[in-house]
């Protein structure tokens, strides 16, 4: 849990200790139950700060591990997470491949489809196929709306959305999008008591970075310091 909280908070280095440590203690003692999250928080965790090549043997670990083991829950975050490390990696073949079985296993997982959806959206537009990733991101973003909130990649969706309105010359509805993911971060930021941590969950988290690179490329008053 305390490694979760800090890669949340872009504390990457200090999460992947702990995750590495937590991955050496549950082979040791033979806890295999915590092996399939494990493997992949270390794939999320170091794709989020740029070692794709290691996230990627990570990715592919916990969706062995997941699929020998039939454990369907941390494999479905097994295949979103690659996905997210291919398209890093600008990898958008990989990543489609990776979305669409995240989108079959999660068909009745309401919470976690979104993003599914959203991430395949993001590899489509990667490969030039604007309006079927428009088509995607919208249905993401809908669903995120009719939901109220999702159990993972809500920043992802937004920004998926925004970026392809953007591709498709949406401009206004693509700032209005963006307006709402600012608004959003300003919130989650002004929870975290310390600023450091503020800094680096604006900063270090790959999709919240994005955001505000675009919002400011589009003139969308900048980020308001949550303290103020």
């Amino acid at each position: 849990n305390a490694g979760v909280a800090l890669m949340e908070l872009g504390r990457l280095e200090e999460a992947e200790e702990l995750m590495r440590k937590l991955w050496d203690i549950a082979e040791r003692m033979g806890m295999n139950h915590l092996l399939g999250g494990t493997l992949y928080l270390l794939s999320n965790i170091l794709a989020y700060r740029g070692c794709l090549d290691d996230a990627r043997e990570f990715g592919e670990r916990a969706i062995k591990w997941t699929t020998e083991n039939n454990d369907r829950f941390f494999g479905s975050y097994a295949r979103l997470y690659l996905s997210v490390v291919e398209h890093l990696a600008q990898n958008d073949l990989a990543a489609e491949q990776h979305a669409r079985s995240a989108v079959e296993m999660l068909e009745n997982n309401p919470g976690l489809r979104p993003f599914a959806v959203a991430l395949l959206a993001r590899s489509l537009l990667g490969q030039g196929l604007n309006e079927s990733a428009l088509s995607y991101a919208h249905e993401a973003y809908a669903q995120l709306e009719a939901l109220g909130q999702v159990d993972d990649g809500e920043m992802t969706i937004r920004l998926a959305f925004a970026e392809c309105l953007t591709a498709s010359s949406e401009t206004a509805t693509a700032k209005q999008i963006l307006g709402t993911a600012l608004d959003r971060l300003r919130k989650q930021a002004k929870s975290i008591d310390n600023p450091e941590w503020r800094e680096t969950f604006m900063t270090r988290i790959p999709e919240h970075d994005r955001i505000l690179t675009l919002a400011k490329g589009m003139g969308i008053p900048e980020l308001e310091k949550p303290d103020e």
